[in-house]
């Protein structure tokens, strides 16, 4: 089979059900990977006084499914056993815009495909000590984050980009939120949480050594999707306009961080989605090669690496970078990360440093899509910006035909914007011990 992504998907007709469905078609492997995103159902839709619940949801996963056929219901124990049993292992990631269920199982095992099907909608629901129980995992698992520069510097950088959205809403949200909540409260914030998964339009790709037909009524006959006409959940919209400047936190640690970011105007998947991919990773999608890890590490030692990337949020992409150094160098490193960037708006990229970056792209989608669960996540992401497969082989194509002087263009443009840097830090007096 050749390296083209189309040439192994298949669309899958689920009728009168809200999903839009793929078969990657992969020979010779004993595993099937199952990967759904239910659109719009992730933290950002939580309302205020509800962050962490997104992550006792996931976390309940593991308390054990109800109305599995076959399998009956499933506490703890039995679902530990079962997974082991039939060789599945399954979970629940609730990311900022969608709830993501991933699963890989053994292909000839049909019982397992149930098991997969009930997920997120067969999660245990309670009793309240359950429930109760999780909330205490989580705010442990919440509370053991590191108190580390690049952690604060992190959060300060989401809070101060999104002041007052939910997508700015940190782990300490969270961990207040879940201590506040009573236990009938958060019950019923989980139920509802859930209800909503369930009822949500979702993209699903299955990648693997399976036919069409069966891996059609194994779906059918082990999933439950709303029926299709359902409309995805509204979300907050973004605010219109995002700050810039330089906010600072500090701290007793021994490490600076550096995070910046800004918004960049393109769409994701759109017909220049390869050069804004190419000149992103020309400016710091290498902590070595790329121009920001160039200057900061390989070319002064100031850091074991700077680098940057693409995140969407709400379907909005941002540029978001990060640079961890020692006090004395903080001011240094901004200096450089402001030269960089106005290096990029003013269309001053190096030949060389974009062809690198066009060989680590071209090698990472090429590997990468030999890997049922990596191409199945790529699928996935691309349905979910409403675009069809077949725009990750126009993609891979582009990237050899994208020229360096589209990339400067194109970097005149991303680069316009002044970042936010969020600076975590020593208190100044203590810089110098």
């Amino acid at each position: 089979m050749s390296g083209r992504l189309t040439d192994r998907c298949v669309p899958l007709d689920l009728p009168d059900v809200a999903v839009k469905a793929y078969l990657l078609r992969y020979e010779d492997t004993p595993f099937v990977d199952v990967l759904v995103r239910h659109r719009n159902v992730g933290t950002m839709d939580e309302p205020m006084g509800h962050a962490g619940v997104c992550e006792v949801v996931g976390a309940l996963v593991s308390e054990g499914l109800v109305g599995v056929p076959e399998l009956g219901d499933l506490d703890r124990e039995e679902f530990a056993m079962v997974c082991d049993r039939l060789g599945v292992s399954v979970g629940v990631d609730m990311m900022r815009n969608d709830c993501r269920t991933s699963a890989n199982l053994v292909r000839s095992w049909p019982a397992g495909w149930f098991l997969v099907g009930r997920v997120p909608g067969g999660i245990r629901r309670g009793p309240a000590f359950l429930v109760d129980r999780v909330r205490h995992r989580v705010l442990e698992a919440l509370r053991a984050i590191p108190d580390a520069a690049a952690v604060a510097a992190d959060r300060l950088w989401w809070r101060t980009m999104f002041a007052g959205h939910p997508a700015g809403r940190t782990e300490d949200d969270a961990i207040r939120a879940l201590e506040a909540l009573s236990t009938g409260d958060l019950v019923d914030a989980v139920s509802e949480r859930l209800d909503r998964i369930v009822a949500a339009p979702s993209v699903m790709a299955v990648a693997g050594d399976v036919d069409v037909d069966g891996v059609w009524l194994r779906i059918q006959s082990s999933f439950r999707f709303p029926p299709s006409g359902t409309e995805e959940p509204e979300i907050a919209s973004l605010p219109k306009t995002f700050p810039s400047g330089t906010v600072t936190v500090t701290g007793d640690w021994l490490d600076t961080c550096l995070v910046f970011g800004w918004p960049i105007d393109a769409l994701p998947w759109d017909e220049d989605w390869a050069a804004v991919s190419l000149t992103v990773a020309a400016f710091g999608g290498d902590p070595c090669a790329s121009s920001l890890g160039y200057e900061i590490r390989e070319r002064r030692g100031l850091s074991y690496g700077a680098y940057a990337h693409v995140r969407t949020v709400r379907l909005r992409p941002f540029v978001i970078g990060r640079c961890v150094c020692s006090p004395e160098s903080v001011d240094e490193v901004a200096e450089l990360i402001d030269h960089v960037v106005g290096d990029f708006r003013r269309g001053e990229v190096d030949e060389r440093v974009v062809e690198a970056a066009r060989r680590r792209l071209t090698t990472m989608w090429i590997d990468g899509l030999t890997d049922p669960s990596w191409a199945a996540s790529a699928v996935v992401d691309v349905v979910r910006h409403d675009r069809q497969p077949e725009t990750i082989d126009r993609f891979v194509e582009r990237l050899a035909t994208v020229t360096v002087d589209d990339v400067r263009r194109t970097a005149e443009r991303l680069f316009a914007r002044e970042p936010l840097y969020a600076v975590a830090r020593r208190p100044p007096e203590r810089r110098s011990d």
